[in-house]
Formats: structure tokens, C-alpha cells, sequence
């Protein structure tokens, strides 16, 4: 990216233009228009993104749709600057990642055994404190605070 931004000073000419084409030579590339209206930020106004994309896509068929479309949210938050070759992949390959169902039945048997965990746990408090309990009305043991 610096050589291309390098390159782009020395010529003259927006970094998103020499990197995607898009726009036109002579404009900053700070004062390139927003392609939407949005006031969140969206991956379309990331020079050349979608093109990007489509190139990744084509590279990579084994990633759903859903992938793409995760990587396309979160690019408009992680991505500064013009997108490079393979920025959407790796978006999408991470969010493939974070759903893959083995992951997800990993996640839920985590919480499972969590849960199993407190149950076991509040189960044996409440033995210990019915025992207690239990004592006390039999006399066996002194109140707390008291005399014996």
C-alpha cells in the first residue's frame, strides 16, 4: 500500500484510481464522494472493494454467501484504504471460522457443561445448607453467635 501511495504522490494521481481504476486521476482521494447515503460506514465506499470481492469469489467458491456477506459488514469497520487482492477472503475465510458448525457445537457444549457445573454446584450448597439446617433443629449444633 505505501508503494502504491508512493507511486500515486509522485504521479499525480489518487491512490484509488491508480489502485482500482475508479474515479478519475486528478481527485483526492480524501475528497472522494461517498457511494451511499449511509452514515454507518459500508464496504461499498471502500475503493475498489466489491471488485475485490468478485475476484476473491471466484477464487474461492467454497465459501457460502453468508461468508461474503459477514466479510462485506465488517470490511466498512477493519478495512482503511483502498482494499488490496485478498482482503475480502480473509474477512470471509474468519467469518466462515467463527460459524463453522464445529465451532458453534463447541461453543454450545462449553456452555453445557458450564451450566452442569453451576447445577452440581448450587445442588451441593443446598445439601450442605438443608443439612445444616437439620442440625441445628436437632440442637446438634450451637447458632451462630450464641452461647452453646
Amino acid at each position: 500500500m505505501d508503494t502504491i501511495a508512493a507511486i500515486a504522490g509522485a504521479a499525480g494521481v489518487s491512490v484509488a484510481w491508480l489502485a482500482t481504476g475508479s474515479g478519475s486521476p486528478d481527485s483526492l482521494d480524501a475528497d472522494a464522494p461517498a457511494h451511499t447515503e449511509s452514515s454507518e460506514p459500508v464496504a461499498e465506499n471502500i475503493p475498489g472493494y466489491l471488485d475485490v470481492e468478485a475476484i476473491d469469489r471466484r477464487a474461492h467458491p467454497e465459501l457460502e454467501e453468508a461468508h461474503w456477506l459477514s466479510a462485506r459488514r465488517a470490511a466498512a469497520y477493519i478495512v482503511h484504504g483502498p482494499a488490496a487482492p485478498g482482503d475480502a477472503y480473509r474477512l470471509a475465510k474468519l467469518a466462515a471460522e467463527f460459524a463453522s458448525p464445529e465451532r458453534v457445537r463447541r461453543a454450545f457444549a462449553e456452555q453445557e457443561a458450564r451450566i452442569k457445573a453451576l447445577e452440581t454446584e448450587r445442588a451441593e450448597d443446598l445439601a450442605r445448607f438443608e443439612r445444616e439446617l437439620a442440625e441445628l433443629k436437632a440442637g446438634k449444633r450451637p447458632k451462630k453467635g450464641g452461647r452453646g
